[in-house]
């Protein structure tokens, strides 16, 4: 076993294909989701409004777009 940092928060962990402790990837989930939900609702919405709408971070924002 080999020990890590979160990537996000930098938390000491025991690695994980995620590279993100718990409760980041809770928190990954939920911010995936809302940005999900608000595009489901406004598909033609841009960038900028996503983030303002959802409170999402716009670097969370592109991540998300790129995979």
């Amino acid at each position: 076993m080999a020990l890590i940092n979160c990537d996000k928060c930098g938390v000491l962990m025991i690695w994980k294909s995620a590279h993100l402790c718990s409760d980041c990837l809770r928190l990954q989930f939920e911010e995936v989701n809302k940005v999900k939900d608000y595009l489901a609702e406004h598909p033609q919405a841009s960038i900028m409004e996503v983030e303002r709408k959802t409170k999402v971070s716009l670097r969370t924002i592109q991540e998300i777009a790129l995979k």
